[in-house]
């Protein structure tokens, strides 16, 4: 059974930003428990762990100040990125020890491809699916260049293909393009099958291949109404799939 990784990354800018996120990660937020917005169970709480970094929110906006202070950085731009946070989540099916040893490889992983101090690590197995929150404080080489790691799109989909390549195939787990490049190959036979039955209709193949292009995304009632199977690897999207698949923001 194939399980699907999903990575985010989200700058961190406002003030005592670092704080509020490590307050969140660590559960130091007592509204959040109570809200039914945030959907936490309380009741599976104890599962998390703090796997990198301080177990005080305090602690950790403490270690980035006294890092940078090392570093000689003095005031920033209001505007400044001063973190980074990347969010690992896997399917909570997945055996708790693998999404353990995913999430220190992932670690692991942040450290090296960003070349940048970690603050803290923490996973949550208190919602709906397990995930990991890591902080970064995007010091390379003494100077904060949060908006440079951050990057854009282009960069993204690299970071994206970095992970999937050192981290996900390690534990064959699936990314969404290769989740949506499964469909579309299903669809794909799916197509070629009514393609081949149409034929010998008097119509010619420039005229089928235009008739049967808009069925691409969906070829099932199509395939209903010429009698034809739909082949085993295409499943209409459940609403799962249909949730993950959506554009990824950058937030990974």
């Amino acid at each position: 059974m194939s399980h699907h990784q999903f990575v985010s990354l989200k700058r961190l800018k406002e003030k005592n930003i670092i704080e509020v996120a490590a307050r969140h990660n660590l559960r130091e937020i007592a509204a959040e428990w109570r809200s039914p917005a945030t959907k936490i169970d309380s009741r599976r709480s104890h599962l998390n762990q703090v796997i990198a970094g301080p177990c005080e929110a305090v602690e950790v906006a403490r270690l980035a100040q006294r890092l940078m202070r090392e570093a000689g950085i003095g005031s920033l731009r209001k505007d400044a990125v001063l973190g980074l946070e990347v969010l690992v989540s896997l399917p909570p099916k997945m055996e708790a020890k693998l999404q353990d040893a995913v999430f220190m490889d992932a670690v692991k992983w942040t450290e090296s491809h960003f070349n940048a101090p970690i603050l803290s690590a923490v996973t949550h197995r208190d919602e709906a699916a397990p995930h990991c929150h890591i902080l970064v404080l995007p010091l390379v080489k003494g100077r904060m260049i949060g908006s440079e790691l951050y990057g854009n799109k282009a960069k993204l989909r690299g970071m994206l293909a970095d992970f999937h390549d050192k981290v996900g195939k390690r534990y064959g787990l699936v990314t969404k393009a290769t989740m949506l490049d499964t469909y579309r190959f299903a669809n794909c036979l799916a197509l070629e099958r009514a393609f081949a039955t149409l034929q010998g209709h008097a119509l010619k193949d420039e005229v089928l291949s235009v008739l049967l292009e808009p069925h691409l995304q969906n070829p099932a009632p199509l395939l209903a109404v010429l009698g034809l199977p739909v082949p085993v690897p295409y499943k209409a999207p459940s609403a799962f799939v249909k949730t993950m698949t959506k554009p990824m923001p950058k937030r990974v």
